[in-house]
């Protein structure tokens, strides 16, 4: 009965990881009749070596240990958009014109860090001061770095385009859910 993959049903812990223990079979080696190699002896070993089954672990306890199934992503990462830099969370269209001769002004709606949400929604004119991780603000698709805006009376001077998705991460950029992260037979570190 094929085991199924951590992170594909339920039934799994957090933080558990499936872990391989073996024995060696007694056997009746030929005689050596010359010095072998390290590899050659190794693979003797093996050779020898059955599996006994898998035990379960807390990811903490598993350093040195063989990985006994496939580890499976139990949903993407990053899980939402979120910003890949400090700055303002824009629209991307509001900045269409936008240089050092001619800079756009936005109304800043609010400030959030990572771990925050904003909940309203960026209009025509407006951005979000944003930190790096924190969810991407409802209308906003493009970030302005902090180092490329200037900060007037409560509003945000721009002096460049930003291109839709501009220091963005989007959903699942890392991996996607059911991506194969770890592969049985590894040796954990």
């Amino acid at each position: 009965m094929a085991a199924s993959p951590v992170g594909a049903g339920i039934e799994r812990k957090k933080n558990i990881l499936p872990l391989c223990y073996a024995k060696i079979r007694p056997s009746v080696a030929p005689p050596v009749d010359s010095m072998i190699t390290i590899a050659k002896a190794m693979q003797t070993v093996l050779d020898l070596a059955e599996a006994l089954g898998t035990e379960n672990l807390e990811v903490g306890l598993t350093r040195g240990r063989i990985l006994g199934e496939e580890v499976v992503a139990p949903f993407a990462v990053p899980a939402f958009a979120n910003s890949q830099m400090d700055g303002f969370a824009v629209r991307a269209g509001d900045l269409g014109g936008a240089d050092g001769a001619s800079p756009i002004r936005l109304r800043v709606l609010a400030t959030v860090g990572a771990g925050g949400n904003f909940e309203g929604q960026v209009g025509p004119g407006e951005c979000v001061r944003i930190m790096t991780g924190a969810p991407m603000p409802r209308g906003a698709d493009a970030v302005v770095p902090i180092e490329e805006a200037t900060v007037v009376d409560g509003e945000v001077q721009l002096e460049g385009a930003a291109p839709v998705g501009r220091f963005v991460r989007g959903i699942g950029d890392d991996f996607e859910a059911g991506t194969r992260l770890l592969k049985p037979g590894r040796r954990l570190r």
